[in-house]
């Protein structure tokens, strides 16, 4: 519906140690692979921006988005994925399997030995007592392909390494999002049965067996089923911090979700007791700001 749109002839020329024009998205949202990138063809990722257990613990195997959202299966080559149509004789470096997968991955490397007797097959684990041991969850020490990457924004053609040299679009506003927004409103109206349908809508393109991840009960449509379901359809498009703070689940779902944040004693606690919701104002910003009463936000005054 609204796009950010790039095109081969939209990229400026390479100048020597300058960016280009083009998008960045593909390098972020996913772990860090190493350091040479194109040159042993594998895209660059900025590692700052990984899934949380939690994301990865939102799919089933029903939903083909698991799929399209991660490399789950990294050959030698990673672009080999989009670049080669047969795979027969094309090895497998990486295996990340879910876990529906588990019992499977001694099948899984004997159904293909030729391309698989070498391969690092790192799976799911399932969840511990202890919350902080889960199941693809990056360490406090960031390590190369600890979690499946994400390939959602991949651009193979892109020439350059670690620059703006992509030339996919950038989604600003699509239908799926329109769908969960009618959900939402739905909901706010105490109308669940449209609010069910406008949600299974989205439910439904993405499923692999029909009917199998449709809500059939109005009562389970809540905000928190809502934003589990934005977590699967709108990852990595930059809607999750306004979400979480629009709707008042910020500080529950962080707590809950981020293990960085988790263990951090009072982690949202801000001057005169108030919570950090809002983000800061630059100082900057009040400085050129014509109305010199003009206030920081609440906890950071």
């Amino acid at each position: 519906m609204f796009s950010v749109q790039y095109t081969n002839t939209s990229l400026q020329p390479v100048a020597t140690g300058a960016a280009l024009t083009g998008s960045t998205q593909s390098g972020y949202f996913g772990p860090y692979h190493g350091g040479e990138g194109l040159a042993k063809g594998y895209p660059w990722r900025s590692y700052n921006l990984i899934p949380t257990s939690y994301y990865f613990d939102l799919f089933n195997k029903n939903d083909l988005r698991w799929e399209g959202t991660f490399m789950n299966v990294m050959y030698d080559r990673y672009f080999d994925y989009y670049d080669k149509s047969d795979k027969s004789a094309v090895k497998i470096s990486r295996y990340y399997p879910q876990s529906w997968e588990l019992a499977d991955t001694a099948a899984w490397r004997a159904a293909d030995l030729a391309n698989r007797a070498k391969t690092q097959i790192i799976p799911y684990r399932i969840k511990s007592t202890n919350p902080d041991v889960n199941a693809w969850e990056q360490p406090n020490v960031y390590q190369d392909n600890v979690t499946p990457a994400v390939r959602k924004f991949d651009d193979p053609t892109a020439t350059a390494f670690g620059t703006g040299a992509g030339t996919r679009d950038i989604y600003l506003m699509r239908l799926a999002e329109t769908y969960l927004i009618a959900s939402e409103a739905y909901l706010k109206r105490n109308d669940k049965a449209t609010a069910m349908s406008r949600l299974n809508a989205v439910k439904a393109r993405a499923e692999r067996t029909p009917g199998a991840l449709q809500l059939t009960n109005p009562d389970d449509v809540t905000i928190d089923e809502i934003l589990d379901e934005r977590s699967r359809e709108l990852y990595g498009e930059y809607h999750r911090w306004f979400d979480l703070k629009r709707t008042g689940k910020l500080v529950d779902r962080v707590m809950l979700y981020n293990k960085d944040v988790r263990g951090v004693p009072n982690a949202f606690a801000g001057t005169g007791g108030e919570l950090k919701i809002l983000r800061p104002i630059p100082q900057v910003a009040i400085d050129l700001n014509t109305n010199k009463e003009f206030p920081q936000n609440p906890a950071y005054q």
